[in-house]
């Protein structure tokens, strides 16, 4: 190392001669002359809308970034002399000091050249040589200008003379020697160290020790004894009273004042009362200023009569408002009735109960609209909303009464109602029945159409869906809902959903019937027992990777996309999360157990997946399939919000088919529907065959 060092320094001062150095020469011409190509380090920025050039920097590549925006460049700290090449592959012009850098590519940069002038009368980066994409020379000089015409009348302008061709490039110089390599320099500091991580949760309390038993306690000290109470002495008798003294004479009477007006007040407007023995003045009692008259103000009125207190209008006469058609009046034993023009019976406030009625003087309810109306009229109106409130009958939620009679709009009598733009959106209407009992509803949706109706015998009609074939759907007073999903194939074609879990994942143990990595594959798996499924008695399940289960020994590796019916085979089917699904071997993996004893055992599937598109997004559920009863249990654990409510339930089947593929019965839960929760941990649904 010694001997390279001493090589180094003698190569060094041989080539600084005259205060000239050079590299790869032993003859520099100049301050610094370099035999060979000489480079600076490239640093390169995204393009933005500004970005700053760091210091010590000669050589810097703008990169194309998505987006329309040009981009302003500065440089940290320019210095005086500083050469700097700027490459351009963003696909918008970027500038420096006002000048452009016009727009590149990566496989076609624009370059551009600048010097920085730190002293004279205009300071600042100056272009230096030319700014065009690379690939192209620079532009030759421009030809002779042809000779001018004798001026006379202006004619048409001349062509332009030919561009004269480009001068060629000068044949590039020779690359010099490499200069040896100079020592490795000294190492660098450590870094200080980095931040401490988390501290982990702490460990959880230890049991409290049983208490000891207390000590026994000391014995109370002895009270001192009280002091006797000294006696009381005794009180001296009273005082004798003394003699009242006479009465002096009466003073003379003076002479009686001349009669004349009230003494004056002291305050305008005040008005003075006789109290049985003088005139008093008190600016609490009446104030008239010649014009408004004040009972209790203690200013000016402001209005015809003013009283700052109670009022009492005795003998039940009413308080006119306006005129005497229109005001407030009380009748003695009843209660208050606020009236107007034409209407007796306006608002009325029962005195006995509080009740308040509107159009009626008896009203049996906190709220009373009891006057009787036209067939038809709207009788209250609960909320208004204010786009189309001024079309028609407006925006509202509000009640409209009909009739009584059979022959009259079918015997409907009064309807809760939803109206926009003044009309009627959906609503619940109630019938009268045969006589005083019967009655019935009606729920309408749309333009006022019924959908669904519950008869005096609590049957629910249900009218079609035309998105999934239903027909009608009818649920009797015991609450079992049935329902023709319009398939062609025979068999238990009503189905009711109901039932709960029985069993928990604890309960199937550790052991793995699919392969790692298992994707788009069938198992057969028996159930320990048969089911009855559209009049066919299955023993086995093929489960697929992919969420769903058919009922006997099929394959139903195909996947997936499908709307209803699914036609993956002909048997039926639970699609409790049919997706393209996978099992990455990353704690991934389908168990299945069956418990119980006959005739109520049952059949165990816990699946954990993940789906294929997003890796980290994993679907854990668990599907019981019960012996005798049919009954089909499919309940879900909300480990991932993705698959539970968001984005990646894109394309997935939930629900049951029976036996037809194309033509089967089929009962949706949803296709393509964002139905779990994923706020909820626990979403779930079951379906069993009506018995």
């Amino acid at each position: 190392m010694k001997k390279l060092l001493l090589s180094t320094a003698i190569l060094f001062a041989m080539a600084a001669q005259a205060q000239n150095v050079g590299i790869g020469t032993n003859d520099p011409k100049t301050k610094l002359d370099i035999n060979g190509a000489l480079s600076a380090r490239l640093t390169s920025l995204a393009a933005a809308t500004t970005v700053t050039i760091p210091d010590n920097v000669t050589l810097f590549r703008l990169t194309n970034t998505a987006g329309g925006s040009n981009t302003a460049l500065s440089v940290a700290t320019p210095k005086d002399g500083q050469f700097l090449t700027v490459i351009n592959e963003d696909d918008n012009t970027a500038s420096l000091n006002g000048y452009t850098i016009l727009a590149g590519t990566a496989a076609n940069p624009s370059v551009a050249n600048f010097i920085y002038v730190g002293t004279g009368a205009n300071p600042g980066w100056k272009v230096s040589g030319d700014n065009t994409p690379s690939g192209t020379g620079p532009t030759g000089p421009q030809g002779p200008a042809g000779v001018a015409g004798a001026q006379g009348a202006v004619g048409p302008q001349g062509p332009a003379g030919p561009q004269g061709p480009a001068g060629a490039n000068g044949a590039v110089g020779a690359q010099g020697p490499a200069g040896p390599q100079g020592p490795a320099g000294a190492n660098g500091a450590v870094g200080a160290q980095g931040p401490a991580g988390p501290q982990g949760p702490a460990g959880a309390n230890g049991a409290v020790g049983a208490q000891g038993p207390a000590g026994p306690q000391g014995p109370a000290g002895a009270n001192g004894a009280v002091g006797a109470q000294g006696p009381a002495g005794t009180q001296g008798p009273a005082g004798a009273n003394g003699a009242v003294g006479a009465q002096g004479p009466a003073g003379p009477q003076g002479p009686q004042g001349a009669a004349g007006l009230l003494s004056p007040g002291t305050v305008a407007g005040n008005t003075t009362f006789w109290n049985g023995s003088s005139w008093v003045l008190n600016s609490s009692n009446i104030y008239n200023n010649g014009g408004n008259v004040g009972i209790g103000t203690a200013s000016a009125p402001t209005q015809k009569l003013e009283v700052n207190g109670a009022a009492l209008l005795d003998g039940g006469g009413p308080l006119y408002l306006l005129d005497a058609n229109h005001g407030i009046k009380s009748t003695a034993g009843q209660g208050v009735t606020i009236f107007t023009y034409g209407v007796a019976n306006g608002i009325f406030l029962q005195q006995s109960t509080g009740n308040v009625g509107i159009g009626i003087t008896s009203p049996a309810a906190d709220l009373d609209l009891g006057k009787t109306t036209a067939a038809g009229a709207l009788r209250a109106v609960f909320a208004r909303q204010s786009e189309g409130n001024s079309t028609g009958s407006g925006t509202f939620l509000g009640v409209r009464a009909w009739e009584t009679q059979q022959a009259t709009y079918g015997g409907k009598m009064f309807s809760l109602e939803n109206t926009f733009y003044g009309q009627l959106n959906s609503s619940i209407e109630f019938y009268r029945g045969g006589g005083t009992t019967g009655g019935f509803m009606t729920f309408t949706t749309n333009n006022g159409t019924e959908k669904m109706r519950i008869d005096a015998s609590g049957n629910v009609k249900i009218n079609s869906l035309a998105n999934n074939g239903n027909k009608v759907v009818y649920a009797d007073n015991n609450g079992t809902l049935t329902t023709n999903s319009g398939g062609s194939n025979s068999g238990n074609t009503s189905w009711v959903l109901n039932g709960t879990f029985v069993s928990s994942r604890d309960d199937l143990g550790t052991t793995n019937f699919d392969a790692d990595q298992a994707d788009d594959v069938t198992y057969t798996r028996d159930l320990g027992f048969n089911v009855t499924i559209d009049g066919t008695s299955y023993s086995q399940v093929s489960v697929s990777t992919n969420g769903l289960i058919a009922f006997g020994n099929v394959s139903i590796n195909a996947c997936c996309s499908q709307a209803w019916p699914l036609t993956v085979t002909n048997n039926p089917m639970i699609a409790f999360y049919y997706h393209d699904m996978k099992d990455y071997g990353g704690g991934e993996f389908m168990r299945d157990y069956t418990v119980g004893a006959a005739p109520s055992r049952t059949y165990i599937l816990w699946y954990k997946m993940r789906e294929y598109s997003n890796t980290v997004s994993t679907l854990e559920c668990m599907v019981m399939i019960h012996e005798t009863s049919g009954l089909i249990n499919v309940k879900y654990f909300g480990t991932n919000a993705t698959l539970n409510g968001q984005a990646g339930v894109s394309s997935t089947v939930i629900g049951f088919q029976g036996y037809g593929g194309s033509s089967a019965n089929y009962y949706p839960i949803t296709y393509n529907g964002k139905i779990m929760d994923d706020n909820n941990q626990f979403d779930q649904w079951s379906i069993s065959p009506v018995r």
